[in-house]
């Protein structure tokens, strides 16, 4: 009766509800104060219960989300490239003009190339070869010429644009499937050029043959000086401006950050049986979200890492292997390339063998001897040398038995360019050089250590990009 509320009279009270009354015996107020405390430590219980279920059976490294908020480690570096400013239209035009200078000054007719790194570098236009060809010529007088398939001109123009490269000493040729672009090419010549008896041009030295070949077939007084750019464009790009070197920073950074992330043992993100693709996953989810695209990723662990570069395996993780990461992506057409190996947790740290953390500390400190060596007019084999001499003095034999490839590699554009740090180069380091120093020790079928960070040259000496990996345990 008293659940149905009670009836004085005509008039139905509402019932009261009596918090008086007793529960198994305990008065109601008590009950509540003991039960409410009891009940929200186990719905806490239960939570964390499903969250851990779901960070081991799975979804690692997922975006956890609770009502909007992201709880992402790798929140903290969100957005941080974006900020970093893009090339210029006047950096553009005087990498042209001072190209210009050097052609005129060679006795050289022009220089051209197709879509490539050496576009890109000269006119900001990214764009994918295929048997197409898209080509720029440039001449002493500063004029520029693109020619263009005529079904992409609307595409071609808006990259143009964004350039700020539609000016008057510019100039867009189009072709017609039925028609050729070699006899383009000659048209410019015969309207803007000397009429000379030969053509000597320079060119960018990854043109591809077809298009050289097709060339020389359709202008006969073509020749082509390939010294030029292999030596003195080559060296042109090695030398990054304030804002290249500035794009690079971030870039290299944001992918070192990435893998501290991923490493550090607070975040959870490893964990037993995981694979070298669910790794992957996690490295190129951080960079992307740092501002980084078209990242690429190598992850190997324990005696997959023996390999510079890998071997095709499942291999899953175990405690006692160490993990080897190589990395990078692009930040507005500039690369990231950065390496490291670690071992993920306490029982992994436990479980390597001293012979194992022996190499890592020699090939931690072999990169520290080339990194101090690191000054204008120091050549780029001698600090091969200077690595890799002290790893044979740490027993890990001559040559490239242990330490089987070159110490480093310039990046800008490209993720492998000029400087190359290879014994018997005599390349000399140059203010304003950017480039990897790489050294590793690899034991066929057991294990391999590599420990790669990006160096400029700059202020006399090596200036490196975010820090050295200070410790196996802290990479």
């Amino acid at each position: 009766e008293r659940m149905k509320g009670v009836v004085e009279g005509d008039v139905e009270q509402p019932l009261l509800y009596n918090f008086n009354s007793t529960v198994c015996g305990i008065e109601r107020k008590k009950f509540i104060l003991i039960a409410t405390p009891v009940v929200i430590f186990l719905v806490c219980v239960m939570l964390v219960g499903v969250y851990w279920i779901g960070r081991t059976t799975g979804n690692k490294g997922d975006d956890d989300d609770h009502c909007g908020v992201s709880m992402s480690p790798f929140e903290i570096i969100r957005g941080m490239c974006s900020n970093v400013s893009r090339i210029t239209t006047e950096e553009y035009l005087e990498r042209q003009l001072k190209l210009s200078e050097m052609i005129s000054s060679s006795n050289l007719t022009g220089f051209f190339t197709e879509s490539g790194p050496s576009l890109f570098y000269y006119t900001g236009v990214s764009w994918s070869r295929s048997e197409r060809p898209f080509l720029w010529i440039l001449l002493p007088s500063n004029q520029t010429f693109f020619i263009i398939p005529a079904f992409e001109l609307q595409k071609a123009l808006e990259l143009i644009t964004e350039s700020g490269l539609l000016n008057s000493t510019t100039a867009i040729y189009t072709w017609q499937e039925n028609q050729s672009p070699y006899l383009i090419f000659s048209q410019i010549l015969s309207n803007f050029s000397s009429s000379e008896s030969t053509h000597n041009f320079a060119l960018d030295p990854e043109t591809r043959f077809f298009i050289i070949s097709a060339l020389q077939s359709q202008i006969s007084s073509l020749i082509i000086n390939s010294t030029f750019g292999t030596t003195s464009l080559q060296l042109l790009r090695s030398v990054k401006s304030p804002s290249e070197l500035s794009i690079l920073s971030c870039a290299n950074l944001a992918t070192q950050r990435t893998i501290s992330i991923v490493a550090n043992p607070s975040n959870h993100l490893l964990y037993e049986n995981m694979s070298q693709s669910s790794l992957s996953s996690l490295l190129v989810y951080g960079q992307s979200l740092a501002g980084l695209s078209s990242i690429w990723t190598l992850v190997l662990f324990g005696p997959n890492a023996a390999y510079p570069h890998g071997i095709d395996s499942s291999l899953l993780l175990q405690n006692y292997h160490m993990i080897l990461i190589d990395t990078g992506g692009s930040l507005l057409g500039y690369q990231s390339d950065i390496s490291r190996t670690f071992a993920w947790n306490k029982a992994s740290i436990n479980s390597i063998s001293e012979r194992e953390k022996f190499g890592w500390k020699a090939v931690q400190q072999a990169q520290k001897l080339a990194l101090e060596n690191v000054a204008p007019g120091v050549k780029t084999g001698d600090l091969d040398k200077i690595a890799r001499d002290y790893l044979t003095q740490q027993g890990f034999g001559d040559g490239y038995v242990y330490f089987k490839h070159r110490l480093g590699h310039g990046i800008g554009i490209q993720g492998h360019e000029t400087p190359y740090l290879v014994q018997g180069n005599e390349v000399e380091l140059e203010e304003g050089n950017v480039f990897s120093i790489e050294p590793g020790v690899y034991v066929e079928g057991e294990w391999g250590v590599r420990l790669e960070d990006i160096v400029m040259v700059r202020n006399g000496g090596g200036e490196l990009i975010g820090r050295l990996s200070c410790s196996l345990e802290d990479p």
